[in-house]
């Protein structure tokens, strides 16, 4: 053999050593990331992002495999153009640490599409990240099934709890109807490649009882925007078997479901900007402003894709992905009618795994797109992700060998360099906010199991590497205040309860639309005894959140502080109508002891006592 014939033997050995680890640690990274609750928190997103960089660096050796049609580049360079504007719309937007998480879920499913449509355009790559995601969403089920039988929230991993969503599965992720939509995807995908590959009838049927399974466990997560999927199938047999699972069907149309409330919301948000959106994870505040009054519970998203999208991304957003969707759909059905046409038909035959990846992907894409419109699958990062592996199969639904088409020669050669290059960039990025988030996190659970000096000390190290982020003030605000109330000591409480305000007020100037920032900075400097200084604070917090309760449970509050009964009982008696409110029932409580004598002991207990904390406060949004 010639030195060249050796040389080349070399090359191809390492570059396809480099393409299966690759597609192992992409596999790996879609899986840490659905296992992590979906990266629903930044913190728990990150190490998926590490290993999917990962997989683009160890393509290096790899390249562009086979030809790139012209139809394939226009879907890559809408895909560009659509990530491209959300990635740049979120770094110009109001909140820094809210748009982050766009910013890395968008640059992770570029990341993803670009290595399915670049270097695995074969069958037998996709068919194999399909198997490994299909025993992934079993694992999903087998929990899930276990949060549905014993009703307890029961989660998986330790440390990692989710809301009371009573016999709902949520799988490994904490919200059921984001489950619900991964399940859509992967077993519309497992049933196609059962019903349409080209495989041996056992394996066939493994698949098909896989995709039965997923299909199944839909209904164990009573998403109505799921069940919408399955009226005509034969779960729906198995629902009405159910009680419980029969009264949730029952509920799919329901007029006064508070997702109409948050539409409208996000319409009013829409105004402010038409053409260009206010900006990545605005909804989180300007959703607490235009909130209706029926709305207690702290609207994070909008629960529809498409007027999130409208409301952050404005006109040009949403006219970049219609062009982004329309020209994959066009894409997956014309490269569907061509295998068929040029090779089911001449060969008589009836199966294709080209074909069964291309019915599963079309099937699964059009069944997310329609769940989002009740729903936020595109905002949760494992969806996101697979998403992406979807519309990469429809971008470039056949493997053609051949040269590039005439004017696109030089385009594959620089091509083969997007993935390394975008996966360092992503494992930098991945690296450098790891330890800020990490810290966050502990300090978020410390605090939550009022383990105080853990929490400030977590937070403090947190600030060591990332002064950026308002949760971290928002931490150390509410250990040392918590320290404050455990002190004896009446120099160590003062002291604690300035360093309390302090880090509040560094908080506002990094998100100075906050609610809980706004009122717990209001309530530290009320126990300092600065009412003027906290009147402006609660003006700002009704002035930004005027139809929550609990504003003006803290606003009651405040005006107790300072011994004026009546502007505290008109407060506390408003937080009562839009809600019932613990803080504004103590308060009445004490107010009505304060009349009785004019030295009420629980007044007193009341003006030294850490109120509790609003509702979704302590929650550390899953943006």
């Amino acid at each position: 053999m010639s030195e060249e014939s050796e040389t080349a033997s070399f090359g191809e050995s390492l570059a396809a050593s480099a393409r299966w680890f690759s597609m192992l640690v992409l596999s790996l990274g879609l899986i840490a990331i659905q296992l992590l609750i979906g990266g629903a928190r930044m913190v728990f997103s990150l190490p998926g992002y590490l290993l999917i960089g990962l997989a683009g660096v160890l393509l290096v050796f790899s390249h562009v495999s086979g030809r790139i049609r012209w139809n394939a580049w226009l879907c890559v360079a809408s895909t560009l153009l659509f990530g491209g504007y959300v990635i740049g719309r979120s770094l110009g937007s109001p909140v820094e640490y809210l748009a982050r998480t766009d910013f890395y879920m968008v640059a992770g499913a570029l990341l993803v599409y670009g290595i399915v449509v670049i270097y695995f355009p074969g069958a037998r790559w996709r068919i194999a990240l399909v198997a490994a995601l299909l025993v992934c969403a079993i694992a999903h089920v087998i929990v899930g099934a276990i949060q549905f039988t014993e009703a307890n929230n029961f989660m998986l991993l330790p440390g990692i709890f989710r809301p009371d969503y009573g016999w709902r599965a949520s799988g490994f992720y904490i919200c059921p109807n984001h489950l619900a939509g991964l399940l859509e995807m992967v077993g519309l995908m497992g049933l196609s490649i059962s019903c349409w590959g080209r495989f041996p009838v056992g394996a066939r049927i493994l698949l098909g009882y896989g995709a039965a399974v997923c299909l199944a466990g839909i209904a164990l997560t009573g998403s109505r925007g799921g069940y919408l999927l399955l009226l005509l199938g034969m779960t729906l047999f198995v629902m009405y078997k159910s009680d419980i699972l029969k009264t949730r069907l029952g509920q799919v149309y329901d007029p006064t479901n508070m997702r109409l409330l948050l539409w409208q919301a996000a319409l009013k948000q829409y105004q402010l900007n038409p053409i260009f959106g206010v900006g990545s994870g605005s909804y989180l505040f300007l959703g607490r402003h235009f909130r209706s009054p029926a709305v207690q519970n702290d609207p994070i998203h909008v629960h529809c894709d498409y007027l999130e999208l409208l409301a952050e991304y404005g006109i040009l957003g949403v006219a970049l992905a219609v062009c982004f969707l329309s020209l994959h759909l066009r894409s997956g059905f014309k490269g569907l009618s061509e295998i068929v046409r040029t090779k089911l038909q001449p060969a008589w035959e009836t199966s294709s795994n080209e074909v069964a990846l291309l019915i599963g992907a079309l099937s699964a894409v059009i069944a997310l797109l329609g769940h989002s419109l009740v729903d936020f699958n595109f905002h949760i990062p494992a969806n996101t992700l697979l998403a992406a592996f979807l519309f990469g199969i429809l971008a470039r639904p056949i493997r053609v060998a051949g040269p590039e088409a005439p004017g696109c020669e030089g385009w594959g050669r620089w091509l083969r360099w997007f993935a390394p290059i975008a996966g360092a960039a992503m494992a930098v990025l991945v690296w450098w906010r790891m330890p800020g988030e990490y810290f966050a996190e502990r300090a978020r659970v410390a605090l939550r199991n009022k383990q105080y000096p853990e929490s400030q000390k977590f937070a403090e190290s947190g600030l060591a590497y990332d002064q950026n982020n308002p949760d971290l003030f928002y931490y150390l605000g509410e250990a040392t205040r918590g320290r404050a109330y455990e002190d004896s000591e009446l120099f160590i409480q003062l002291a604690l309860w300035e360093t309390s305000a302090e880090a509040f007020e560094e908080g506002l100037l990094l998100f100075p639309q906050d609610t809980r920032l706004l009122l717990k900075f209001g309530e530290a400097l009320d126990t300092l005894r600065r009412f003027q200084e906290a009147e402006s604070i609660f003006q700002r917090a009704i002035a930004n959140d005027p139809n929550f309760g609990n504003v003006y449970a803290y606003y009651g509050s405040h005006w107790l502080a300072q011994g004026r009964l009546t502007e505290a009982r008109a407060y506390f008696s408003k937080a009562l109508e839009l809600r019932s409110n613990e803080i504004a029932a103590h308060g009445m409580q004490a107010i009505d002891d304060a009349q009785k004598n004019p030295f009420p002991k629980s007044l007193l207990e009341l003006l030294h006592k850490p109120t509790n904390e609003p509702a979704g406060s302590t929650v550390l949004p899953s943006r």
